[in-house]
């Protein structure tokens, strides 16, 4: 709701709406959410065109799982969306400073090399052992169900382990 407000308050807004909370695999109206250019509507395929792209959406809809096995529910939203931006804004300095090859994150310190590094291996260790609790807790749930959040953890312990091992070798070359 606050990109809402957010984007009404400028000039022209209306022109620019957010599509990101458009649920795009539900049917208004008996049909699914995409363009249909009159000009290929009237042609011979217009009829190929839109059973093609029914079918694409169909499929989206079947493979995209439902929102809640997006969102664990461990953290509440509110406290939940500042983490998450504080890490990305992190992980993206982290990404410049590996990229120009210069800054905080490159170079070596005994920190990123040790307690970092272990860090990493904490938290990985705890998210694969959260994955077998989850599914002893939720056995309802389906083998996948619900675990989005779990291997998003594992993908953020896998880069501080690699911030952490890059560190501990540029320390051992030295």
């Amino acid at each position: 709701m606050l990109t809402k407000v957010l984007e009404w308050g400028r000039l022209m807004a209306y022109l620019e709406q957010s599509t990101r909370y458009i649920p795009y695999d539900n049917r208004l109206g008996g049909r699914y959410r995409y363009y249909r250019d009159p000009d290929i509507l009237g042609s011979a395929l217009g009829t190929r065109y839109v059973g093609d792209l029914d079918r694409l959406f169909d499929i989206y809809a079947e493979a995209l799982p439902p929102m809640q096995e997006w969102y664990s529910g461990l953290l509440p939203y509110e406290y939940l969306l500042p983490s998450q931006i504080a890490i990305i804004v992190v992980m993206a300095r982290v990404c410049v400073d590996f990229t120009r090859g210069t800054g905080f994150f490159v170079t070596p310190r005994r920190f990123f090399a040790i307690h970092w590094l272990y860090f990493g291996y904490f938290y990985l260790a705890v998210m694969v052992a959260r994955y077998p609790i989850q599914m002893a807790l939720h056995p309802e749930s389906r083998w996948f169900g619900g675990t989005i959040p779990i291997f998003f953890h594992w993908v953020l312990a896998a880069f501080v382990i690699a911030v952490g091992l890059h560190h501990r070798l540029r320390l051992k070359s030295r």
